[in-house]
């Protein structure tokens, strides 16, 4: 075989006669040429034959391999390992990280296991190395000659891969080392981020329209606006009105209603002009009977009012808030902290008052902090009847 013959001369072993090719002799020459250690029988068939130049061979490659070791281990910090023999695992380990292949978990749990720290330490740092390279290849940012971890461009490609906004420094960051390829792949990535959030019926914060605004990309805020009207329509349950696009005033009072906010009267008479095909829950209420439905009905009709109690039943808890306050800058005490109901007890300097009356304020109150008493004493008149549930009670002090 050719093969076989080049390797008897390659490592002087042609006076060998044997050239099968299921010799001994041609496996131990492919090991030797793959510089993979031989086994001591194979050591002891090489004697045996005869083969000193062929031992000789493998000898010095054996002690290269050692210098190699040596050299590894104080290159990456690996001295403290004992073992330093060609068949310990921290050889091909730091063969592997020589050649820049990625180490596989379990080496990296050996080093672990070993305490190798400062290894690690290394490890790390060549893996990021790595990462930076694949992201400026990825951001057309390789005419970036600074490969260090520890370099701005890094830590701005990563915000990048992460799909995150780039603010106004690092923009100028990129402008001055003219990374113009970079900016715009990054405003495109972004761009994508949050239309994809969009169309998974997420709603944009504000700092997301900000950037849209800033970056001239209004198309995808009409396109968030308009996702987001059609989702209150359907939460309104007026998806029948015609008129889809968000400059609608329909658009400006759901977003109101969402957000708890008063309606204007001009609000209210749009929405008593305005009209649908589709006939509402609680449209029966009224007994209109003009053609079409009107938009001031419904679950509009019911939150329009739903806020405006909420909002008229936290002014009086307010109201009641100032009255007790006045009670105890004039020397009155209460037990707020301690119970659901609030007595006023009157100083001794107050000889008229004589009594007490305990009032409980509305218990969902929304004031922050919650205001849950309405209180007041006798002979001053209490307020808050209609709109918080009270309780009166009377007693000697």
């Amino acid at each position: 075989m050719k093969h076989f013959a080049t390797l008897k001369a390659k490592y002087q072993a042609a006076k060998h006669q044997d050239s099968s090719p299921v010799s001994r002799l041609y496996r131990i020459l492919k090991q030797l040429d793959y510089q993979e250690q031989l086994r001591n029988s194979d050591i002891t068939w090489l004697n045996e034959q005869e083969l000193f130049e062929t031992l000789t061979i493998f000898q010095q490659q054996e002690a290269a391999k050692e210098a190699e070791i040596d050299q590894l281990k104080d290159k990456y910090q690996a001295i403290k390992h004992p073992d330093s023999s060609l068949s310990s695992p921290l050889y091909p380990l730091l063969q592997n990280l020589e050649a820049y292949q990625q180490l596989s978990k379990s080496e990296i749990d050996w080093l672990e296991e070993h305490k190798l720290t400062e290894t690690l330490n290394i490890v790390q740092q060549l893996e990021q190395k790595q990462h930076f390279v694949e992201l400026k290849a990825k951001y057309k940012a390789s005419q970036y000659e600074d490969s260090s971890p520890s370099s701005h461009l890094y830590k701005v490609l990563k915000k990048l891969e992460l799909e995150h906004p780039l603010g106004e420094p690092d923009i100028n960051f990129l402008k001055k080392r003219k990374l113009t390829d970079t900016i715009t792949i990054a405003q495109d990535k972004y761009a994508a981020t949050l239309k994809s959030k969009i169309e998974r019926g997420e709603q944009l914060e504000e700092s997301d329209v900000d950037w849209l605004k800033n970056n001239g990309r209004e198309n995808i805020i009409a396109i968030a606006q308009a996702k987001h009207f059609a989702t209150l329509k359907s939460k309104y349950n007026v998806s029948d009105y015609q008129d889809k696009s968000p400059s609608s005033p329909l658009y400006a009072i759901l977003q109101k209603l969402e957000k708890a906010e008063r309606l204007e009267p001009t609000d209210v008479a749009w929405l008593e002009e305005n009209k649908i095909k589709r006939r509402q829950s609680n449209y029966g209420y009224y007994g209109w009977r003009e053609e079409g439905y009107k938009l001031f009905s419904g679950k509009i009709w019911n939150t329009y009012h739903k806020n405006d109690s909420l909002r008229l039943r936290c002014s009086v808890c307010a109201i009641a808030h100032f009255f007790l306050a006045s009670f105890v800058g004039a020397g009155f005490t209460t037990n707020l902290c301690h119970s659901p109901f609030t007595y006023i007890n009157p100083p001794r300097s107050h000889p008229r008052c004589d009594r007490f009356i305990v009032l409980v304020g509305y218990p969902k109150c929304e004031l922050n902090p919650p205001w849950e008493s309405a209180i007041a004493s006798f002979p001053v008149i209490w307020v808050g009847l209609f709109f918080c549930p009270i309780g009166v009670e009377r007693g000697r002090v």
